[in-house]
């Protein structure tokens, strides 16, 4: 089931360049932030999940069941209570394999080039599609991410910035100075 969100944030980006999971297996991936007053998002997002819980040949694929299964939306209040850009947001994680890289546009809908564009803390919509899973016992519903269109830039989450004046020169011993 294919939903594309409203305004998200970007958190642990891997879109433009796929990192390892857990096994080792290189994919790309990011959490997406939604914030918990976009009521239309929030809602389409459920709403899908519930029309996905009572889809015939997804109950099959759980023994006709949906009880018990993961829910593939999580809340950053009780799930990340010391991470203040978490708060007030729901996340979800979307993955796609490394053979399936996500298409990256602009707000023009023009395809970025650029991989500096898209980074953990910038705004925009992901393309996701929605699917079941049920593997080594755990079932439930998970996300995909076939593309993000970046919206507008935001606070960068990693690292913070860096300028030529971060640098201190009283640090340098002076006999270190005529190695420079």
């Amino acid at each position: 089931m294919k939903v594309v969100t409203g305004l998200v944030r970007l958190s642990y980006e891997h879109l433009v360049k796929p990192a390892a999971d857990m096994d080792g297996v290189e994919k790309y991936s990011a959490a997406l932030l939604i914030d918990k007053n976009d009521e239309k998002c929030v809602a389409q997002i459920e709403n899908a999940i519930d029309t996905m819980l009572r889809d015939p040949e997804v109950l099959a694929k759980w023994g006709g069941k949906s009880a018990g299964v993961d829910r593939p939306v999580r809340d950053g209040d009780k799930e990340r209570p010391d991470d203040a850009v978490y708060a007030g947001h729901y996340f979800i994680n979307a993955k796609a394999g490394i053979d399936r890289k996500p298409k990256l546009y602009d707000r023009d809908r023009v395809e970025i080039v650029d991989p500096d564009e898209i980074y953990s803390g910038c705004y925009g919509q992901a393309l996701l599609q929605l699917y079941p899973y049920n593997h080594k016992g755990h079932k439930g519903l998970a996300w995909g991410i076939n593309a993000f269109r970046k919206i507008k830039d935001g606070q960068p989450l990693t690292g913070g910035t860096v300028s030529a004046s971060d640098f201190d020169d009283d640090l340098i011993d002076a006999d270190d100075a005529d190695l420079i």
